[in-house]
């Protein structure tokens, strides 16, 4: 049992609040079981692998692609993918139907380059800065001093690359690992808050759609549309559960506005989803 003075400190921790922007939306992007198998198999041929990277692992890079292409982030900068890895069937003993927290928080980091390709792009100039774009630039800032500007689309192997580290992170989480957290925790609790993260996290992933969230009966007929309502949302939070119809993703996703515009202009991003609200 933790001594008292840990517990205090925790309850100290717990009643700080994190400064997040309240300025993001929500959106709900659908995928389809066809668009989401599709994506399973293009991320498997792009790593060379048979079948091992998951639709769970796909589907989620692909968003994060589309997110940090939009964003127009630095391509040498990292970015970061946090993930919650279930622990009910990881550990001996624990049942699956355990009600307590029982998950790992783990954290993809890439840079940006890694996840997409950058294009020059000659961006118009006045009739006296012709001269400007003789030549392609050297760098990002080169680009910026000459007129080129650097387009972001994503990479021919972006996606299976992600999805691949995401799987390799997933199969790290053994039974050892997870009791190594778990007792460490109980000499030093403290709580996981969004300032304790990664930096330059992009996308933070919680829910999962293995549960039958239509399957319940409250007595007022199946369920039309599930949201989660109105708390914690920030910029990059993504709630992932199942559709409506079988096999297909709901993903719940909180965003700028500047940054769902950019999205919804993203033909590649937006020939996969449909938006629901």
């Amino acid at each position: 049992m933790p001594s008292a003075p840990a517990w205090k400190s925790l309850m100290q921790i717990a009643n700080e609040a994190d400064d997040v922007p309240s300025d993001a939306k929500v959106k709900v992007f659908h995928f389809t079981k066809e668009v989401i198998a599709k994506l399973k198999e293009k991320s498997n041929v792009e790593v060379g692998i048979n079948d091992e990277i998951s639709f769970l692992q796909a589907l989620p890079c692909h968003l994060w692609q589309s997110i940090v292409c939009n964003k127009k982030i630095d391509p040498d900068q990292e970015t970061s993918y946090c993930l919650l890895i279930d622990a009910r069937k990881r550990i001996r003993g624990l049942s699956e139907a355990y009600f307590g927290n029982a998950l790992q928080i783990e954290t993809v980091t890439m840079k940006v380059k890694e996840l997409l390709i950058f294009l020059n792009r000659v961006s118009s100039c006045g009739p006296n800065d012709s001269h400007r774009n003789s030549r392609p630039p050297l760098d990002a800032f080169d680009a910026m001093v000459t007129g080129f500007e650097l387009r972001p689309v994503t990479l021919d192997n972006g996606l299976g690359n992600a999805a691949w580290q995401m799987n390799k992170l997933v199969a790290s989480c053994h039974e050892e690992k997870l009791r190594s957290f778990f007792e460490c925790w109980k000499r030093c609790p403290k709580l996981t808050r969004l300032s304790n993260l990664a930096p330059n996290i992009a996308v933070v992933t919680s829910g999962s759609p293995r549960f039958d969230i239509y399957g319940g009966n409250t007595g007022l007929g199946r369920s039309v549309a599930i949201r989660s309502g109105p708390g914690n949302k920030f910029d990059g939070r993504a709630t992932v559960q199942s559709g409506k119809e079988d096999g297909s993703i709901d993903i719940e996703v909180c965003l700028p506005v500047e940054t769902f515009e950019a999205m919804e202009k993203d033909k590649e991003f937006m020939d996969t989803v449909s938006i629901k609200s």
